[in-house]
C-alpha cells in the first residue's frame, strides 16, 4: 500500500524525513521470492527475502560503515557564535518495510565535527539528483527554516 511520502514523491514533491538511529534500510538491492508451494495447504503469496539476500541494516550501522573520507563539511547557517558547519554524506538506499525492501531513497546522515550527536534523515528525491545536490537540503537536515525542493 503507497504511503503519503511515495505518493507525494510521484506528485514531485521531495521531503526529508528525520528517522531514529535504529531505522532498517538495505544498502544494495535485495532479491525477493514467493516460496514455491509444498503441495499442502495454501499456495504461499507472500513475498520474502530471498535466502541469499542481504539484511537490512539500521543507519547507525550504516554510517558505521561510511569512510571518514566520504563526509562533506558544510557550512549551513552563521549562527550567534560563528558558523554552524556540519560533516554531510549522502547514500543511495532501499527503505525496509516488515524486513523487505520498498522504495529506493537517499539516506543523508549529519554529525558534529567532532563526530557527536549525528542525525539521519531519509529523502526521496530522485534518483537523478547527485549526493552533492542533495546537501541542497543539508541546511534543511541542519535545522533551517526552508522547505526542501
Amino acid at each position: 500500500m503507497p504511503t503519503l511520502r511515495n505518493a507525494q514523491g510521484a506528485e514531485g514533491w521531495h521531503d526529508l524525513l528525520v528517522v531514529p538511529e535504529t531505522t532498517p534500510v538495505f544498502t544494495q538491492p535485495a532479491p525477493v521470492v514467493v516460496p514455491p508451494w509444498s503441495g499442502r495447504g495454501r499456495k504461499p503469496t507472500t513475498p520474502r527475502l530471498a535466502a541469499d539476500a542481504p539484511l537490512p541494516q539500521s543507519v547507525q550501522s550504516v554510517a558505521t560503515g561510511v569512510p571518514h573520507t566520504a563526509w562533506q563539511e558544510v557550512t549551513v547557517a552563521e549562527g550567534a557564535q560563528g558558523p554552524r558547519t556540519y560533516q554531510f554524506v549522502a547514500l543511495r538506499v532501499w527503505e525496509s518495510r516488515d524486513g523487505l525492501p520498498s522504495y529506493a531513497c537517499w539516506l543523508l546522515l549529519r554529525r558534529n565535527l567532532d563526530d557527536n550527536e549525528p542525525r539521519y534523515y531519509l529523502s526521496n528525491a530522485p534518483a537523478e539528483q547527485t549526493a552533492e545536490s542533495n546537501c541542497l537540503g543539508c541546511q534543511a537536515a541542519a535545522g533551517a527554516r526552508q522547505g526542501v525542493r
